[in-house]
């Protein structure tokens, strides 16, 4: 999404939009992230909008007691999953980018187990294989392994640091961790 003011108010709209629960009286139920994204891809289709914007999300409850996670995504760069041993892998799951047309989202559940890693990320990483031989997705997944035994905020703060220097244009890039603990 671009830095404009369109592209803020469709981000107030999103933030909005997104339904992460239904309530009936005094009770209430968590929407499986597939439901909250078809939902909202049914309102970016509602909204009639003249230029489609190009927007990808990824929708993940987790359960910290039982470290079970849940998720859907949008068009949005795979989760990628950073065993405490084995290498690094994407979690592949179908989803294509909201508002375009109506479809159905997959869900998907998987459990952490302590000392394992999640990771999400923007598809600012694209950036990374315009420039060198790897993909960008090749580079992610070997710095992970490299600094897999580190915690989380480390983890993250030092994938940050190799993935920054080995490009030269800057684009938006955010990483998420999630650490399962013990």
């Amino acid at each position: 999404m671009s830095h404009s003011i369109p592209a803020s108010l469709l981000t107030i709209f999103l933030k909005k939009a997104v339904k992460a629960k239904e309530i009936s009286g005094q009770e209430y139920r968590l929407l499986p992230p597939n439901e909250v994204l078809q939902q909202l891809n049914r309102d970016m289709i509602a909204q009639a909008l003249a230029e489609t914007p190009f927007i990808t999300m990824v929708y993940v409850l987790f359960n910290r007691r039982d470290g079970s996670l849940s998720f859907a995504r949008a068009g949005h760069p795979y989760p990628l999953f950073v065993p405490r041993s084995g290498q690094p892998e994407l979690w592949k799951v179908h989803g294509t980018l909201l508002g375009v047309f109506d479809t159905q989202f997959t869900l998907q559940t998987k459990r952490l187990r302590p000392g394992e890693k999640l990771l999400l990320y923007t598809d600012g990483l694209d950036v990374l294989g315009a420039e060198e031989k790897p993909s960008g997705t090749d580079i992610l997944l070997a710095e992970a392994a490299r600094h897999r035994e580190l915690p989380i905020q480390e983890f993250v703060e030092q994938l940050s640091r190799d993935l920054f220097a080995k490009t030269s244009q800057a684009d938006d890039f955010t990483l998420l961790g999630l650490e399962m603990g013990a």
